[in-house]
């Protein structure tokens, strides 16, 4: 066993057996009777202190011999007076002997505590505490005597929040409503709300007041037209809203045409080749292609067609002097090439032997009795005379005639035959004239 252990021991010993002898002596007083008394006294006004706070307990004897004696209840103190500073309201006892005369007295002691009051508190710009006006948000203290008398201190926790302005820019349509103010025209409003942390918050509105519109639309579709979401097949008039530009309701009128698409067949010829709708054809037969119609639609086209060749040929021809083909006018024999449109429509390369014969002139002197017919022409008298026919080249021939007209004779003959006469290639059998 350490001494520290010891000591406690004894220290516990002496505490116990002085309560005992306390008692006694405690309890014989109550039944003597002297005397001698003893008051107790505080230096403070009341039987009362401050948690923390000391004060003096002072014994006051009256009536005792010199040599007295101080028995406290606490402590190891045999003075007169003795410093006290309870932590609870306590009951101080004393007895005091002179070693004939004894009396005793008690005093209770009340522990009075101090005020902490924590205060927590949020205000806008500034704070009045005690007085005192805050405008900084910190932690401030506030020392004072309570009711009780003793020194306390509170503590405020103080936020300072600040007023705050902010501009809006809004947008509405016929009218706005603002803070519980309907507004119908454009402008700069104020108003004054509640920010976030408890403080005026003056808002300046900028506002634009916009307004629904209407129009007309005119449109033209193929078998069904959807608008707005809704699928139109017949013509008419029909109404739908829409947002326009400003975000308010645009009412639009649709004046809407219906067309249908059609069919039709096309009968066609071409030559070696056709190209329709983009496609070449080099066959005949029948083709579908949609194309679009009068009105906008499909329509769908059924093509007859017929693809014809070009053809090549060969002519022997003469002429004479020139020879016009194909606008040409030829004057000398070849061989030419050129193209014409055959009876199908298509090209028709053709190529001419040509032979260029030219005319002739000739002299004929000629000599005739009364009448001389050349060419239709009856001539009676002697000339010279031109007149054209065909040589043998089938060219004209110019024939100049240098033409002598002789006119018969009368004479008499007498003459005799026998049986017969021959005469100017007649045989004459009778006499006669």
């Amino acid at each position: 066993m350490n001494s520290r252990t010891i000591e406690q021991k004894r220290n516990f010993l002496f505490e116990s057996h002085k309560r005992i002898l306390f008692s006694i002596f405690f309890s014989l007083f109550l039944f003597s009777f002297s005397n001698a008394q003893v008051d107790l006294s505080i230096q403070t006004t009341s039987n009362s202190i401050c948690s923390g706070s000391s004060a003096i307990l002072t014994a006051n004897p009256t009536g005792f011999s010199e040599g007295i004696t101080y028995l406290w209840s606490i402590g190891d103190s045999t003075t007169s007076s003795i410093t006290i500073q309870p932590t609870t309201t306590t009951e101080y006892k004393l007895i005091a002997t002179d070693g004939s005369e004894t009396d005793s007295a008690f005093i209770t002691i009340t522990v009075l505590n101090p005020t902490h009051n924590i205060i927590f508190d949020t205000a806008c710009e500034s704070f009045s505490w005690h007085g005192v006006p805050h405008s900084e948000t910190g932690t401030y203290l506030f020392p004072y005597n309570n009711e009780d008398g003793c020194a306390s201190v509170d503590t405020l926790f103080l936020i300072i929040n600040q007023p705050t302005s902010s501009v809006k820019y809004d947008t509405a349509c016929v009218t706005y409503t603002w803070n519980g103010v309907a507004y119908t025209t454009s402008g700069t409003y104020d108003s004054t709300f509640t920010n976030s942390v408890g403080c005026d918050s003056l808002v300046t509105l900028h506002l634009i007041i916009n307004q629904p519109t209407s129009s007309v639309k005119y449109d033209t579709a193929c078998v069904t037209y959807t608008w707005n979401g809704i699928a139109y097949t017949t013509s008419g008039t029909y109404d739908s809203t829409f947002t326009n530009s400003v975000g308010c309701d645009s009412l639009v009128t649709l004046h809407l045409i219906i067309n249908q698409p059609t069919s039709s067949v096309k009968y066609d010829t071409a030559c070696v080749t056709y190209t329709w709708n983009g496609i070449a054809y080099t066959t005949s037969g029948t083709y579908d292609s949609t194309f679009t119609n009068a009105v906008g639609c499909d329509s769908l086209v059924t093509l007859h067609l017929i693809i014809n060749q070009p053809t090549s040929s060969v002519t022997y021809d003469t002429a004479c002097i020139t020879y016009t083909w194909n606008e040409l006018v030829l004057t000398e024999s070849g061989t030419y090439d050129s193209t014409f449109t055959n009876s199908v429509g298509c090209d028709s390369l053709v190529t001419l032997h040509l032979i260029i014969n030219q005319p002739t002139s000739s002299v004929k002197y000629d000599t005739a009795c009364i009448t001389y017919t050349w060419n239709e022409l009856v001539l009676t008298e002697s000339g010279t005379y031109d007149s054209t026919f065909t040589n043998s080249v089938g060219c004209d021939s110019l024939v100049t005639l240098h033409l002598i007209i002789n006119q018969p004779t009368s004479s008499v003959t007498y003459d005799t035959a026998c049986i017969t006469y021959t005469w100017n290639e007649l045989v004459l059998t009778e006499s006669g004239t």
